[in-house]
């Protein structure tokens, strides 16, 4: 594949946008950890969680918001025809909508504890109304057209998935937050091989975001992602999936995105096939995930839960997770610029 020249001005913008949804998500997570203090809202444990801290999360609200700073100042170089870009004004608010709602349906959840079902039931609602405004795969490899209720249930399935796939890997400080960062670099640097514009663009909100929040998120963490986190995490990267890498003429269309995401997918299936066999509600949480098993590993030479959770092995846990994360995304990468 040949690469795309990049211009200057492009260069500028996409480090320019990066920064601003950087250092916004930076800049507002100590505020956002004073305020949770202050009207303590903490994290609650359940059967998955691991820490023995009091902890926030609304760390999404950061994520968010760095995101929406960056996709904000993204639109107006767009509508104002300092940046090229084939995607209609309306779908790019869809886009944006969808992240919004995610957004709040979690947010909703950190402070609310929603069942597991109801959750579900919004969350196809939303990723309808998004793909039905246009954001879908319309086909197979770019080549073979689908009917527009199977690109339909295609997609919403993608979208639902993979929001749900970044909610269960959400189990150790930063982890979700440093897988979802490794996949969008891996995913930006695709889309600049090429010249998918408007996904680089896209992601680069994501990759501020992501990098500003997450010194406050790494162990030992001051503040969560929660669901508001997680949630919008999901829904980003499921939705780069639909704008740019099913534009593929090859079968890496479907492999790409797919071996990005390999270490959350591949839990949250496992995840499933495990409750299923057990015969417990898929959605009920338990500690069996990868990211336990990694941290019961480094911590099995210590007689304390305690320290084991909060010490050296809880850190060990989570670099080893990014280290599997980031073999598959580079694997991914390769294919995905040849």
């Amino acid at each position: 594949m040949q690469i795309q020249v990049i211009s200057m001005s492009n260069i500028v913008y996409l480090v320019g946008i990066m920064l601003l949804s950087g250092l916004w998500a930076y800049g507002i997570t100590p505020f956002i950890v004073r305020l949770a203090e202050r009207y303590k809202q903490y994290d609650l444990q359940n059967e998955r969680k691991v820490h023995t801290r009091r902890v926030s999360r609304l760390g999404g609200i950061a994520v968010y918001s760095g995101f929406a700073v960056g996709f904000s100042v993204l639109t107006y170089l767009m509508l104002s025809g300092r940046i090229e870009s084939s995607f209609q004004p309306v779908t790019m608010f869809a886009i944006f909508l969808g992240g919004t709602l995610y957004f709040l349906l979690g947010l909703l959840d950190d402070f609310l504890e929603l069942s597991a079902n109801f959750k579900f039931v919004i969350m196809v609602m939303i990723a309808l109304l998004v793909v039905l405004t246009g954001v879908r795969v319309s086909s197979l490899f770019g080549v073979y057209l689908l009917p527009v209720w199977v690109g339909v249930i295609l997609t919403v399935v993608w979208i639902v998935g993979i929001v749900n796939t970044i909610n269960f890997v959400d189990g150790l400080d930063g982890l979700a937050t440093g897988v979802g960062l490794l996949a969008s670099i891996a995913f930006f640097i695709i889309a600049i091989v090429r010249g998918e514009w408007f996904t680089a663009f896209f992601l680069v909100c994501i990759i501020g975001a992501l990098a500003g929040f997450l010194p406050f998120n790494f162990f030992p963490a001051r503040i969560f992602l929660g669901d508001s986190g997680s949630l919008t995490i999901g829904y980003f990267l499921a939705v780069v999936g639909v704008i740019g890498l099913y534009k593929q003429v090859t079968i890496i269309a479907l492999a790409v995105p797919l071996m990005i995401l390999a270490l959350p997918i591949a839990d949250t299936a496992f995840a499933i096939v495990r409750r299923i066999a057990r015969r417990v509600p898929v959605t009920r949480p338990d500690r069996r995930h990868i990211h336990h098993r990694i941290l019961a590993l480094f911590g099995r030479s210590s007689n304390d839960t305690a320290k084991m959770m909060d010490g050296p092995a809880h850190r060990n846990a989570v670099i080893a997770c990014y280290v599997i994360a980031f073999v598959f995304a580079s694997v991914a990468v390769y294919i995905g610029i040849q």
